[in-house]
């Protein structure tokens, strides 16, 4: 993943046709984006700190202080093509019908890799930038209920090597990096439902493709109407 890294555009939600859309090389521009991403967050001018830079009971503000960089919620994921995107959410649709429950928007859609939570973006661009995978297809051939959260997935019965090989590669590089992962098994599974009733049974999924070609860091917002994810950095695989 190291030959290329290319900034995707800043927008929370991008539509089918700029999933799919080249994007230019900004060259090293895509560290001036993580930097920005990172600073901390402008403070509100109390009464308080104008006190201390005037030297009253908090004492002058010392030159050499530096606020904390700020951490934004991220994960590494796949990004499915728009096609493949919008496929999954009509049969996703499909189930809602019966099951009720609240499906992931197509331009959600994504398997996630690993999981960082509060991270600073350069420290995790560093680690990524230097692990190398292969292109490969991902196969989306099973569909599954889980009773403990109440959601519906689809994902490949069985796990392809190139993608068994990229995680590996992936995890030991961030844990090298000082990222705390989960301590379990990585399963490949893309959640498209949550909050669903148990099915009497899931419709077949369609023939769908799904060519992985490259790697996300994205970032995760949350707010009282869910979760939003906006991709930050793109890393292709050779």
């Amino acid at each position: 993943m190291a030959a290329q890294v290319r900034r995707l555009e800043p927008k929370v939600r991008e539509r089918h046709a700029e999933r799919d859309s080249q994007l230019p090389d900004p060259g090293n521009a895509h560290r001036d984006a993580l930097e920005a991403l990172a600073e901390p967050r402008p403070q509100r001018d109390g009464a308080h700190r104008r006190r201390a830079r005037e030297g009253g009971r908090d004492g002058p503000r010392r030159a050499d202080a530096q606020a904390p960089r700020r951490l934004v919620r991220l994960f590494f994921a796949l990004w499915p093509p728009g096609k493949t995107a919008h496929a999954l959410a009509q049969w996703t649709h499909q189930v809602a019908h019966e099951t009720g429950g609240t499906p992931t928007s197509s331009d959600q859609i994504h398997l996630t890799l690993a999981f960082l939570g509060e991270a600073d973006p350069a420290k995790a661009f560093n680690a990524a930038q230097r692990v190398q995978g292969a292109r490969h297809a991902l196969p989306l051939d099973q569909a599954q209920y889980w009773k403990h959260n109440k959601s519906v997935w689809v994902g490949p019965q069985a796990m392809p090597a190139p993608l068994a090989q990229l995680v590996q590669r992936l995890h030991a590089a961030l844990k090298d990096h000082g990222f705390a992962l989960e301590d379990r098994p990585f399963a490949a599974h893309i959640t498209l439902l949550r909050k669903a009733k148990p099915p009497k049974a899931l419709p077949p999924l369609p023939q769908l493709e799904w060519p992985v070609n490259e790697v996300l860091l994205v970032r995760s917002r949350t707010s009282p109407k869910g979760s939003t994810y906006e991709p930050v950095e793109r890393f292709p695989l050779l």
